[in-house]
């Protein structure tokens, strides 16, 4: 019985301290979108990222811009993405099944959303939560870029209907830094 126990320690600590990574972008490319140029009024500038924790280091989430993948993330990196204006639904890889967010994003704006990993029964789960313009610039300085397409590309499938659209915080109202968003109708548990 203590062998077994002590595997389940071990097979859990490795999910929680681990080294994973991915492909990564050059650094040209890095500090290029590291200025948070505006991007035109028909361009939506969006960055993912996942924070340079040591908290579930081991794993890699898929990312999804409307169903489609768009890479894999790893502890400290981000993706910068453009897209058209309108009704988007970025999602995430997690334990038992994606997590989205859905919004109307508008032109000529940069989006940030942080992929948050937390644990899980059997593996790490994954979170999306929009942030601030000022909180966004300020955690993706801290990651490196990642490629795009750094995965096999595939796709999911899910009702759009059945997603609730969410608001991203202002700098202003961002008093601290886990805003109270609703994402899939549940408050995210800190």
């Amino acid at each position: 019985m203590k062998k077994i126990y002590s595997i389940i320690v071990s097979l859990l600590l490795i999910q929680l301290v681990g080294c994973a990574s991915v492909e990564m972008s050059s650094s040209k490319d890095d500090e290029q979108y590291k200025q948070f140029q505006k991007p035109n009024e028909n361009e939506v500038g969006l960055y993912v990222y996942r924070k340079p924790t040591i908290f579930g280091a081991a794993l890699k989430k898929d990312l999804y811009l409307d169903g489609q993948c768009f890479g894999e993330t790893a502890r400290g990196t981000y993706f910068y993405l453009k897209t058209t204006p309108g009704m988007h639904v970025v999602s995430t890889e997690s334990e038992f099944s994606e997590n989205h967010i859905k919004s109307n994003f508008k032109g000529g704006k940069n989006y940030f959303i942080e992929q948050n990993i937390k644990i899980g029964v059997f593996a790490g789960g994954a979170s999306l939560i929009p942030r601030s313009e000022k909180k966004g610039q300020e955690d993706v300085q801290k990651c490196k870029l990642a490629k795009i397409g750094n995965k096999i590309s595939h796709t999911i499938a899910y009702t759009i209907g059945n997603i609730d659209e969410v608001d991203f915080p202002e700098d202003e109202i961002e008093k601290s830094p886990t805003p109270e968003i609703e994402v899939n109708n549940v408050k995210p548990n800190y």
